[in-house]
């Protein structure tokens, strides 16, 4: 498939570092979120319309299948391809507001929540809440029209998209929003468009075909193609970018969308009604004012037992509203209806943080299954809907069908508002057994579906899963229309074959994922892709979940990837942001220094020894090595200012004491940090006294990072043991990842504080006088990893008048020592960072002197230690 005639023209169009035909690439590349596996032939990164037009035209001369690649968060396997895989490059961030938050028109490559993030001002959010909103990207949200939690019908992406901009198989591109395109596209496509048209017309001629139409869009439903625009609209413009919303890259490639958005509320409420059985939850559910209700999720024993709750059903209820008196009475009738109906009482928590916790209860759902299943099998996470009125009964032969088939172990779970219910089972498919046990499964699930009128897939998309029950869920006049409308916008077939349209009735049963024990460390990933968006090597090497498949191939099929040992070990930052992220709280770092710790010689253990036993030696010898570094790196300028006047190491009597215990990074670079602390901590009524003997301790980390592990766990008990003198005081560290680091390695609970934490409890009730400025500010890994995101940038915006918080921009990539020894990584992480510091700001900020270092640098604008405008806003009051 991949000729040398045809990589020669390829490479005509895109570099060649973006034709990606390696076998690391190809396979890091080939897993989504689904139970499939297909592996590319070739992986092209593309980064403008030009190249995806150029690419399509050379594609169809060659009659060589491809399929499209937002995030690969795609639960069905529509985001696969073993031709050729066309995966977003980084130039697709774009975003325009429109009508003041009315309206959005953002490309493809933007993250769901980051676009809810920018119209945060305006109090709008586009309609589309799938779950995966934090990882899943717009092209694929509007590819698979995705749905959510609160969104239902009405607010998903085909209700609210209002133009597009789209890349037809033939390379043609089409804005409809604009009127030059338009003229220029009715004389190029002027046939296409007439026999859309036609294609309405026999449609609503049909003795039929309408009503069924109507009857398959009464509830959620992402089977096949949506030919509700027929009958939506008329103008045959409106019917096709209607068509593309769902249509899972089969039609054309989705280079940018325009949404109407909805509001935000500021008041919400939420409660937990419990039941004996999901069919008795079903049946409360038929009985709720869900006019009033903004969620109604139900929840099977299985899924409370995942959070630790005794029930074996219940009912979360969310209201949401404008205004408290609004909110306060919704609450009221909703009470009324649940004690007078359901014979109970709701206890409706609006306080933000138990609110957080009850939608925690949700949200924790997947995670505490996902993590608890047999290792070595694949979590299969399905979607189906039926009428509301009938989900009691289909609830309790839904539960009976698992049982029949062997699984004992399910958790059915889902939106009840909207009669979409989601179910996960575990399989294992290296056995013939397993995948034939799956498929007599699937076969009884699409007949029990039908039998309730309802909808094979809700929110997930046909895929390559239910493509071959399409024509059993449309019959075959409505299935005949969308063939016809797959050859009419794609003729040469190379759109993602086999997704939505399948003449392979077992193609739910082929290309299934094996899942084979690895390391215990990783052998929960179920490939989801949440990790990626914070990984600092995103752009550069692999993501997360690419260095966890990649080793499950090399374990697996022992294969030997040359590279990896580069891109796959190397270039880790091992900063464990991908942990928050992860659904089952996998840190690929653990995975990485294992693999690091591997490596590791007799002699360097030895030599690591040594350096520890000579600590405060070794530290001498690195500073004389790492300062001239730094200078020819372009870092000159002093990151710290020291304190006006020096303060007494005296005790003083009207001061409370505390303990510093400053970070290697402090002592190495020597930046004025501790004297600034000092100053800091004196200003709020502390003196700082600095640990007896720190020169010659370490808390570990910088042994942990480079596998190093038994050292590094050497060296924290160490430090542990020398601490144990400063019982009498808080001991603070400026260095979150070291705070970090000695939290989990030391075995007594003792007090650790980073210093920027306990200086934000201090401030909590300090009048600050805010700075008219306008400030960057970075939250490090360690700090977000410690929970301090919130806090930390609540405390800036009371320091400054605008507080600029790059969205793409989690880890800035130093990791430490790495900005010297692969500085790459730094750069590829903060490589959007300069465009979006605004042009009158000129100061940044964060806690970290080697972050520091890498974000000016980046930035073009000096970063240095929040504490110095904390020392600011000290002096002004």
């Amino acid at each position: 498939m991949a000729s040398r005639k045809f990589l020669r023209s390829l490479k005509a169009i895109i570099p060649k570092e973006r034709i990606l035909t390696d076998d690391l690439s190809r396979h890091a590349y080939a897993h989504d979120a689904s139970a499939y596996l297909l592996v590319p032939k070739v992986v092209l990164k593309v980064e403008s319309e030009m190249e995806v037009m150029a690419c399509l035209q050379l594609l169809a001369k060659h009659q060589i299948p491809v399929t499209f690649r937002a995030a690969g968060t795609s639960l069905s396997g529509q985001a696969q391809s073993d031709a050729v895989l066309m995966v977003l490059g980084q130039n697709w961030r774009g975003y325009t507001i429109l009508d003041d938050g009315a309206r959005i028109r953002v490309q493809p490559g933007l993250i769901g929540s980051e676009v809810n993030l920018f119209l945060a001002p305006y109090g709008r959010k586009i309609g589309p809440d799938p779950a995966s909103i934090g990882a899943a990207k717009i092209g694929g949200i509007a590819a698979n029209n995705a749905s959510g939690m609160c969104c239902g019908i009405s607010q998903n992406s085909y209700h609210t998209v209002q133009g597009m901009r789209l890349i037809l198989a033939d390379g043609t591109i089409l804005d409809t929003e604009s009127l030059q395109s338009l003229a220029s596209f009715q004389m190029s496509h002027g046939k296409l468009l007439e026999q859309l048209s036609d294609l309405r017309k026999r449609v609503l001629n049909d003795p039929n075909l309408p009503n069924l139409i109507r009857e398959q869009y009464r509830i959620k439903n992402t089977v096949g193609y949506g030919l509700n625009a027929f009958l939506d609209f008329s103008d045959p413009i409106d019917i096709l970018i209607h068509l593309m919303i769902g249509s899972e890259g089969t039609l054309g490639f989705i280079a940018s969308i325009t949404y109407e958005t909805v509001p935000t509320y500021a008041y919400e409420a939420a409660a937990l009604l419990f039941f004996d059985d999901v069919k008795t939850a079903c049946n409360a559910s038929l009985k709720l004012p869900k006019e009033l209700i903004s969620a109604l999720e139900l929840m099977d024993e299985t899924a409370l037992k995942a959070s630790k709750i005794e029930g074996k059903a219940a009912l979360l209820i969310d209201v949401k509203s404008d205004s408290p008196q609004a909110l306060a009475s919704r609450l009221k009738a909703i009470g009324k209806v649940i004690q007078a109906k359901l014979r109970q009482k709701a206890a409706f928590i609006t306080e933000r943080v138990e609110y957080n916790k009850i939608w925690a209860i949700r949200r924790g759902i997947l995670p505490a299954v996902a993590g608890a299943r047999t290792p070595g099998s694949a979590l299969i996470n399905e979607d189906v809907a039926v009428s509301p009125h009938d989900l009691p009964l289909f609830c309790e032969n839904l539960e009976a069908l698992f049982k029949a088939h062997g699984y004992q172990k399910y958790c059915i779970f889902g939106h009840v508002k909207d009669g979409n219910l989601h179910f996960l089972i575990e399989e294992h498919f290296d056995t013939a057994a397993g995948i034939a046990k799956y498929n007599a499964l699937m076969q009884d699930l699409v007949k029990l579906v039908l039998q309730y009128r309802g909808a094979l897939k809700a929110e997930h998309g046909t895929g390559r899963n239910m493509a071959p029950f399409v024509e059993q869920a449309w019959g075959s006049k409505a299935y005949r229309i969308m063939h016809e409308l797959k050859v009419l916008l794609d003729p040469e077939g190379i759109l993602n074959p086999d997704v939505i349209l399948s003449k392979n009735p077992n193609l739910h049963q082929e290309h299934l994922k094996q899942f084979p024990k690895v390391d215990p460390l990783i052998d929960r990933c179920i490939e989801c892709g949440f990790c990626e968006k914070v990984c600092p090597s995103n752009k550069l090497t692999l993501t997360p979940r690419q260095r966890i498949v990649a080793w499950r191939t090399m374990q697996q099929k022992r294969k030997v990837f040359p590279d990896f040992k580069y891109r796959g070990v190397e270039t880790c930052a091992a900063t464990g942001l991908c942990k928050g992220m992860c659904p089952v709280g996998i840190n690929t770092g653990d995975m990485v220094r294992k693999l690091r710790f591997q490596k590791k010689t007799k002699l360097q253990h030895f030599l690591i020894r040594r350096w520890i036993r000579h600590f405060a030696l070794m530290m001498s010898m690195m500073k004389c090595v790492i300062r001239p570094w730094r200078w020819h790196l372009g870092f000159k300028q002093t990151r710290y200012e020291s304190p006006q006047d020096q303060v007494s190491k005296g005790l003083s009597n009207t001061l409370k004491p505390v303990y510093y215990f400053p970070s290697c990074s402090a002592r190495m670079f020597d930046g004025g940090q501790q004297a600034l602390l000092e100053q800091v901590l004196r200003k709020l009524g502390f003196q700082m006294i600095l640990v007896s003997g720190a020169q010659n301790q370490c808390c570990g980390l910088m042994f942990k990072s480079k596998g190093y592990l038994r050292e590094a766990n050497y060296s924290g008990l160490s430090l542990e043991k020398h601490l144990a003198k400063t019982q009498d005081a808080p001991v603070l560290c400026e260095m979150g990842s070291c705070v970090l680091q000695m939290r989990h390695s030391f075995k007594k609970n003792q007090p650790i504080y980073e210093a920027l934490d306990f200086i934000c409890d201090q401030l909590e009730s300090y009048p600050l006088i805010q700075q008219d400025k306008t400030i960057m500010l970075h939250v490090t890994c360690s700090m977000q990893r410690l929970g301090l995101q919130e806090k930390i940038s609540r405390l800036a915006q009371r320091l400054a008048k605008q507080v600029v918080q790059p969205a793409d921009i989690y880890c800035c990539g130093f990791a430490g020592e790495k900005g010297f020894t692969e500085p790459e990584l730094n750069q590829s992480a903060l490589s959007t960072l300069k465009a979006q510091v605004p042009k009158k700001c000129t100061e940044g900020y964060s806690m970290s002197l080697t972050c520091e270092m890498g974000l000016s640098k980046a930035a073009g604008v000096s970063y240095r230690s929040l504490l110095y405008l904390i020392d600011q806003a000290l002096d002004k009051n």
